[in-house]
C-alpha cells in the first residue's frame, strides 16, 4: 500500500497496469529502462524508501534464475 500511495498517488488502476506492464517485458534490462522512465516521468526520488523497494521486488523476479555476480544493476 504505501508504494501505491508514495508511487502512484493512491491510483491502484495506475499501480496494476505498470506492474503488468513490466512483467510483460524480457528480462531484467528491459524492466530497468521502463521503471527508470516511470520515475522519470513520474518526478519519483529514485532512493525513497518506497522506489528502492519497488525497484528490489522487480530485480528480485527478473533475477530469480540468474546467480549472483557480484554486480548490481538496480537503478
Amino acid at each position: 500500500k504505501k508504494i501505491i500511495k508514495k508511487l502512484f498517488d493512491k491510483e491502484e488502476t495506475d499501480f496494476l497496469r505498470t506492474v503488468n506492464d513490466i512483467l510483460d517485458k524480457k528480462n531484467w534490462d528491459e524492466a530497468v529502462i521502463f521503471i527508470e522512465e516511470l520515475f522519470k516521468n513520474k518526478k519519483v526520488n529514485f532512493y525513497s524508501e518506497a522506489a528502492v523497494k519497488f525497484v528490489d521486488i522487480f530485480q528480485s523476479h527478473f533475477n530469480k534464475d540468474e546467480p549472483y555476480n557480484g554486480k548490481s544493476k538496480a537503478v
